[in-house]
């Protein structure tokens, strides 16, 4: 929305484009436990100050809960507090789950903070673009919060026109050695119908190129049921790769071919 728009605009639709950013923010935070400046600002199209003063507005109002990190660089997020927990859930015309309601992400590790927030960045991006997006310890029966869907769960639970895919982030290539177990975990969730596949997603070319190499190297001997295995051809088709920006065309893609749009 530009300035110029906005200029425009009368008092009270002001108001409303400002009560409707905060539950933006909201849903999103009861999503993914937690929010910053950038993934805000990314979420409500608006300049970083502005979304600093949305997420301190909710802040002071109880909804969101400020953390921060010491050493350079500095790091500040918001986890969403029990309060702004059941507040989302009204916004969004959903019951509250029984029991009592559990806080958002109290800590993230330093060595973990740049990855955790591109993974919520690329959530919201996802969003964004039309699909139903969860972390996966959401998508659990029950709500569950231990996340044991499978061994290795991925990042993100992505549904787009009713396909499930499993999101990783790759920021850096792990070993061969990993990779072999991750595949099989991955695997042995897409029998279960747990999602249809796993995207691989790098923030650039190179990374994706490696990373794709690595992971299509241990397709011929994956242990499933006690055994180890190649996967057919068929079978790997379900492991894909590209950036971030090519993760969300793939989703828009999906998106428009189940419209009738696509080629």
């Amino acid at each position: 929305m530009t300035t110029q728009i906005i200029s425009k605009m009368s008092h009270q639709e002001r108001i409303q484009r400002r009560d409707e950013k905060r539950a933006e923010v909201l849903k999103i935070a009861r999503r993914m436990g937690w929010i910053n400046v950038e993934a805000a600002s990314e979420l409500l199209d608006v300049t970083r100050p502005a979304a600093a003063r949305t997420l301190k507005w909710l802040d002071t109002a109880g909804m969101l809960c400020l953390h921060e990190q010491s050493g350079m660089p500095k790091r500040i997020w918001y986890s969403i507090s029990a309060t702004g927990i059941a507040e989302a859930y009204f916004l969004e015309n959903l019951p509250l789950p029984s029991g009592t309601l559990q806080a958002g992400r109290w800590k993230i590790a330093p060595q973990n903070y740049q990855h955790e927030q591109e993974v919520l960045v690329f959530a919201i991006k996802a969003l964004k673009a039309g699909a139903d997006v969860q972390l996966f310890e959401q998508s659990a029966p029950g709500g569950s919060k231990t996340r044991a869907i499978s061994s290795k769960y991925p990042d993100l639970r992505v549904e787009i026109d009713g396909q499930v895919f499993g999101i990783e982030i790759e920021r850096e290539v792990k070993s061969q050695r990993r990779y072999r177990g991750i595949v099989a975990s991955h695997w042995q969730a897409i029998e279960r119908q747990q999602y249809d596949g796993v995207l691989y997603l790098s923030p650039g070319y190179s990374t994706r190129d490696r990373l794709g190499r690595i992971v299509k190297s241990v397709f011929n001997r994956v242990r499933i049921g006690g055994r180890e295995r190649a996967l057919t051809d068929q079978e790997r088709q379900r492991f894909l790769f590209g950036t971030y920006s090519q993760g969300i065309s793939f989703i828009n893609n999906i998106g428009e071919k189940d419209n009738g749009q696509g080629g």
